[in-house]
């Protein structure tokens, strides 16, 4: 949660500083700390969920092409 706040603080001031737009400073930032929270969210919920279905792990790894084994 640190690392979104942070990038997103990060963009934030630089658009601020940049521009001198309060609005849009809050806009982008809280948009890049959404997208790095929603990422690291599903990034851990999708192992999580395969381990707790008693799936293989690798199946999250990617697509399975036939033949490459």
């Amino acid at each position: 949660m640190a690392l979104d706040l942070a990038c997103g603080g990060l963009v934030a001031a630089i658009v601020w500083t940049w521009q001198a737009a309060a609005l849009e400073a809050v806009v982008i930032g809280g948009s890049v700390a959404a997208t790095i929270l929603t990422a690291s969210l599903i990034g851990l919920s999708v192992p999580a969920a395969i381990h707790a279905a008693r799936l293989d792990p690798k199946v999250s790894l990617g697509p399975h092409h036939p033949g490459t084994d």
